[in-house]
């Protein structure tokens, strides 16, 4: 069985590589004549960082993104039919897990995932890359938006630190759902936010365009929570007298919106009109995350806000929570409507997951940003403060406070950067990544042994398999030992039936010599079975 030490032995200069680029970059952003070239080789440092993890797993996670991924290779036959198991052979009406017309999640993540395939060719790379694209822009709105509210260090410092917090690692990976969906999600959200920080400032109407323009299409990937932008805008029309005052303000507002509806309702008419069994039937479900525990999603009011712990550092929420507080501080930020909209944005999405009553580890990652943001502009703010403390010592202010500035950032960043992800945290994942690697290569296996000029349907498969099986070999599977009445279903269109044998098989399998019975160690139980539904 392959070991992912193995594995990545050939790769994992990427990672170091990508590390050292991350450190050179923050020496050179020291050197002010050079910060240009800083910020490049920071993006230089976490494209490599970004390639290591983009190829260090041979295999589908589960839950999410074995579905993302089959549905998205699908869709290349017909990019506006999405759906996850053919029906023409054995119709299916299961659930999202195990359905024909699959509208689980709004189609614009799996678009892209489609298109990656379309020009790099089906694979577990392609399925992550749109992703991991996604993940290193993440740079520039970073960048620019510290940069806008305070100074060129609070940007390239916000940049820094959310690169060493790992938290972004798991979710282009696919190693924790809702992966993919909510990493480009979290993408455009931060775009719709940088132009609404744009906006603030200067009042044109190219950024309310723009605004709305990343809003729509931050919808056509996760729903509604995509207009989290237009929450600041209203809550300032609302509260500030001088915006209520400004027709301009309106204007722009309705100018946003239009375009937020041109690019996110198309689809929704389509899909309705197509599919308006299924359509009403997931906006149902989705409607019922906020007053119903869907799947068992549950979690205590501070659910979210622990998920900062865990997918950064030990108390690390506590930080987030003291830097937020402190954008309350006069003149802290260049202009005190940033300090409110960074406040507004965490608090809004934090406030309202808080109180839905199914909990997701990554329903609030779109604003993760916004912490990280209140953090550099803490840190930086500490800094200056703790300069003005030493005013006595004769030593210029700009050389204290930067040192002190570096020396803080250092210290936090370092303390964050776990390497969790790349040592695949406990014993048990490294059995998980193990199981599933060698699993991916059964099934190339047993795809060998499947003529490929028959027609044919595998079945028995442990933890939704079917679909990583149907995904790596293009062979239609489905996951539960057939019924009599499928048999003859499929019998009757000339379908040959292979089971994989688990030593568990019903007398009317076991006796119909017509299924072929495949002996596989697929179907051997984990010993951390349990865990798997708790990842992470």
């Amino acid at each position: 069985m392959i070991s992912y030490l193995d594995y990545i032995a050939d790769i994992q200069w990427f990672y170091y590589a990508g590390i050292m680029m991350f450190l050179l970059s923050i020496g050179l952003f020291e050197i002010k004549v050079t910060r240009g070239f800083a910020l490049s080789t920071l993006i230089i440092g976490v494209s490599l960082y970004h390639t290591f993890f983009l190829l260090s797993d041979p295999f589908l996670y589960l839950w999410d993104e074995q579905f993302h991924a089959l549905v998205a290779k699908n869709l290349l036959e017909n990019p506006f039919y999405p759906y996850l198991l053919p029906n023409d052979l054995l119709p299916t009406e299961a659930p999202w897990t195990d359905n024909h017309v699959w509208l689980h999640k709004q189609p614009l993540f799996l678009w892209l995932i489609s298109l990656s395939f379309k020009i790099f060719g089906v694979g577990f790379w392609q399925l992550r890359l749109p992703s991991a694209l996604l993940s290193i822009l993440f740079v520039f709105p970073l960048y620019k938006i510290g940069y806008l509210i305070r100074n060129q260090r609070v940007g390239f410092y916000a940049v820094v630190l959310w690169f060493a917090s790992e938290a972004y690692v798991p979710v282009f990976t696919g190693r924790l759902h809702t992966d993919h969906n909510d990493m480009m999600f979290a993408f455009f959200v931060l775009m719709s936010i940088y132009f609404f920080f744009q906006y603030l400032y200067t009042n044109l109407a190219k950024y309310a365009i723009a605004i709305g323009i990343f809003a729509g299409l931050a919808i056509l990937v996760k729903w509604l929570v995509g207009l989290i932008v237009f929450s600041a805008w209203l809550i300032f029309l609302f509260g500030d007298a001088k915006w209520r005052a400004q027709w301009t303000r309106y204007l722009h507002l309705a100018i946003a919106l239009m375009m937020t509806f041109l690019i996110a309702l198309p689809w929704q008419i389509y899909s309705y009109l197509r599919f308006p069994s299924e359509y009403l039937y997931e906006h149902a479900v989705n409607n019922a995350h906020f007053l119903n525990v869907i799947d068992g999603h549950s979690g205590t009011w501070y659910f979210h806000l622990d998920q900062i712990n865990i997918l950064v550092a030990k108390h690390f929420v506590w930080l987030v929570i003291i830097s937020l507080l402190a954008l309350l501080i006069p003149k802290i930020l260049n202009y005190q409507k940033y300090a409110f909209t960074i406040l507004i944005y965490f608090v809004v999405v934090n406030g309202f997951f808080m109180l839905a009553a199914t909990k997701m580890p990554l329903f609030t990652f779109p604003v993760f940003s916004m912490a990280i943001l209140a953090v550099a502009v803490f840190i930086d703010f500490g800094a200056n403060w703790i300069s003005d403390k030493f005013k006595s010592l004769k030593i210029n202010k700009s050389i204290l406070s930067k040192y002190i500035s570096l020396s803080l950032f250092l210290i936090l960043s370092f303390g964050i950067f776990g390497q969790k992800e790349f040592k695949n945290h406990e014993d048990w994942h490294l059995d998980f990544w193990r199981s599933k690697a060698t699993e991916n290569l059964i099934y190339k296996s047993l795809e060998a042994k499947i003529p490929s000029k028959t027609k044919s349907m595998v079945f028995n498969f442990r933890d939704v398999g079917n679909v990583r099986f149907s995904f790596i070999t293009s062979i239609q599977a489905r996951m539960l030992i057939p019924t009599t009445a499928e048999i003859e279903q499929l019998r009757a269109k000339g379908i040959q039936i292979y089971v994989l044998d688990n030593n568990d098989l019903p007398d009317y399998v076991l006796n119909d010599k017509n299924i072929i019975k495949v002996k596989s160690t697929i179907n051997e139980p984990y010993n951390f079975s349990t865990k798997l539904l708790l990842y992470r």
